[in-house]
């Protein structure tokens, strides 16, 4: 609408007419970003992408303009197998102009070993020439290299490249393999050029620091770029890295909660593994500071320290902070853990009247050793006013090690290692759950717990004391389902709807509980592996009424109708709907299929073993509030 954007998937796999005659998928490798733009300046959106082994750029050339004198459809051919006559090295960015391309002539060019590892592609006019230019970025590179048209429009032909673009500037210098948008951000109708990370592992990209923006001082088809800063968007958000872990001490003394936060590491080096020409990054964890510049009922924090005491220096990685009073001095000290399971103890060593500071770290704090990521949190689990220890790990159980020492002499003694039988890997992971626990006391001053995992989930867990070796309480009406699992985890309801919905944070989830505002429920904040937070408010859920069962009947369609070998369910509602239920019957009455899915917006059922005829599909929906629904379409096989 004019106020409201909304798409629709239409399909699942662009194509383009080959030679034989058939629609043929659009290659373009997982490690690939091609570039979407109108080559040919004639109006439509063509395409240019690494062919299936790399080292050269195909061109497919959108016919809609030709075919229909309208640029809204994609109708794509094969234009070029070699545009641009050049080649990318099969071992890094280097670009060979004038290249000859071996599947163009019959003679012979060494095919042996060629391959492609990544790239990421921009098609733009870079000096007003009326043809298309380019600008390429390469994995396990930092800079983009700028290649100029020298061609035609039906024939391009690089003829020269900038390997420091842009050179008249301050040269674009991202760890790693940037990726180029070129987008209007402040509506002048000039285009401005936004450089991100495009490497698909976890670790090795930059994280923070790591969005470009470079402004341009000229037209879109005559562009002069000029670097702004490092930090677009990033700047306006809390964003510390990589794998935010959050927890709260008063560090200034004020009485009011300040955030400390830990990340799995900032870039401190790069180097190029010679034998296999891969680029290996060394990081560091920092801690965060957020001062508390707000009250007790509406909080407020301001960003204070990126590297707080300065532990980056402890050259380890994936700190996680939790602090209480260990030596029962009145002052809360700090444990970390790290990768390697162990545990730092840092005293706190504040002198009264002074600035906040710690005595030196204390390694392998009296032996213990989890694994890997040790997550540590000092609380008082069986009651007894010590200070107990909780350690999260890699593998995705909990550690419990009970304090049967004294206020000032803490003698951890090790309990478990499956502590209330928690495990917190699911069926995407499998192996390493990545528990990060944060046990807390409600208002009845009964102990619960909430875990973050590798999933993204959050678990939620109480009946704590009585079931230490045992099995910790849970609640029947918190569960997530996707296509391959069914796991207990922790919802939320959105605004808009009260539509019920799992708390997800996508990968490595870090909860961290407390009643913010002072409104006797408690929030819950969540630290996730892009840096950031998630923050939801506690509240009273809201309650299931008629209306909601009134207006619970989702939109579905189904195509191709007629099918052959496959059909899809489109729900265009798909985020009220829990679980849908397909069942398909002949006219006969018979039923010829059955399953359940967790909704998602496309559906897809195989109908190659379908008889030609006319079918009958009947969808039972639940909604998030346990609401039902129902939907009958017909189908047509031929």
């Amino acid at each position: 609408t004019a106020t409201q954007l909304k798409f629709t998937q239409i399909t699942y796999m662009l194509n383009y007419m080959a030679e034989s005659g058939f629609a043929t998928n659009v290659y373009v490798s997982s490690v690939d970003f091609p570039s979407f733009s109108d080559v040919d300046f004639d109006g439509d959106m063509d395409i240019l992408t690494f062919q299936v082994l790399g080292t050269y750029i195909v061109y497919y050339k959108n016919y809609s303009m030709e075919m229909y004198g309208v640029p809204d459809s994609l109708e794509f051919k094969v234009a070029d197998n070699c545009w641009g006559k050049f080649a990318e090295s099969e071992t890094s960015n280097a670009v060979t102009l004038d290249s000859y391309c071996y599947w163009k002539s019959s003679k012979s060019e060494s095919k042996s070993n060629i391959k492609h590892t990544g790239s990421t592609l921009l098609s733009l006019n870079l000096n007003g020439d009326t043809l298309m230019d380019l600008i390429l970025g390469d994995v396990d590179f930092f800079n983009l290299i700028g290649l100029v048209n020298g061609g035609t429009r039906d024939s391009a032909h690089i003829i020269s490249q900038d390997t420091a673009f842009p050179f008249y500037n301050q040269p674009i210098d991202l760890i790693t393999f940037p990726l180029v948008n070129y987008i209007d951000i402040d509506n002048d109708n000039i285009k401005e050029l936004i450089v991100s990370p495009f490497d698909p592992s976890y670790y090795k990209p930059k994280a923070k620091n790591n969005i470009l923006l470079y402004e341009n001082e000229s037209t879109n088809n005559n562009p002069d770029f000029r670097y702004v800063k490092n930090s677009f968007l990033q700047e306006e958000m809390i964003d510390i890295g990589d794998a935010s872990t959050p927890t709260l001490f008063d560090v200034d003394g004020d009485g009011l909660l300040d955030i400390v936060m830990g990340n799995y590491g900032n870039v401190d080096s790069t180097y190029m593994d010679s034998i296999w020409f891969i680029l290996e990054v060394v990081k560091n964890s920092h801690l965060s500071y957020f001062r508390n510049t707000g009250t007790a009922t509406i909080p407020s924090f301001q960003y204070m320290d990126g590297d707080w005491l300065g532990l980056s220096s402890l050259k380890k990685v994936a700190l996680k902070p939790t602090f209480g009073d260990i030596d029962g001095d009145g002052d809360k000290d700090m444990l970390l853990g790290s990768n390697d399971g162990k545990l730092i103890y840092k005293e706190n060593t504040t002198v009264q009247g002074q600035a906040i500071s710690f005595g030196a770290a204390q390694f392998y704090f009296q032996n213990i050793d989890v694994g890997e990521f040790s997550t540590p949190q000092l609380i008082d689990i069986n009651g007894d006013t010590l200070l107990d220890l909780v350690i999260g790990r890699k593998k995705g159980f909990l550690s419990y090690y009970e304090n049967t020492g004294s206020a000032v002499n803490p003698i951890f003694t090790f309990i478990t290692d499956s502590m209330g039988h928690i495990q917190t890997t699911s069926y995407w992971h499998y192996y390493n759950g990545y528990s990060i626990p944060y046990f807390f006391y409600d208002e009845n001053d009964s102990l619960k717990a909430f875990v973050g995992s590798a999933s993204g989930l959050i678990f939620y867990y109480r009946d704590i004391r009585a079931n230490i070796n045992g099995h910790f309480g849970q609640d029947s009406n918190l569960v997530y389902e996707d296509s391959s699992d069914t796991l207990y985890s922790v919802v939320s309801y959105t605004n808009e709807g009260s539509i019920f919905e799992a708390i997800n944070s996508k990968f490595r989830s870090a909860p961290l509980v407390f009643d913010f505002n002072n409104d006797g429920f408690v929030d819950i904040m969540v630290g996730n592996f892009s840096g950031g937070l998630n923050y939801y408010k506690g509240t009273v859920a809201p309650g299931v009424g008629i209306n909601e069962k009134e207006t619970f009947n989702p939109n579905i369609r189904v195509f191709p109708n007629p099918c052959d070998n496959k059909i899809n369910l489109v729900i265009n509602e798909a985020e009220i709907v829990k679980k849908i239920e397909v069942i398909i019957y002949d006219l006969s009455g018979r039923q010829i299929y059955q399953k359940i899915f967790r909704s998602s917006h496309n559906i897809n059922i195989n109908t190659s073993n379908f008889t030609n005829g006319v079918y009958i599909i009947r969808m039972d929906m639940i909604s998030y509030k346990n609401n039902h629904s129902n939907k009958t379409l017909k189908l047509i096989k031929l």
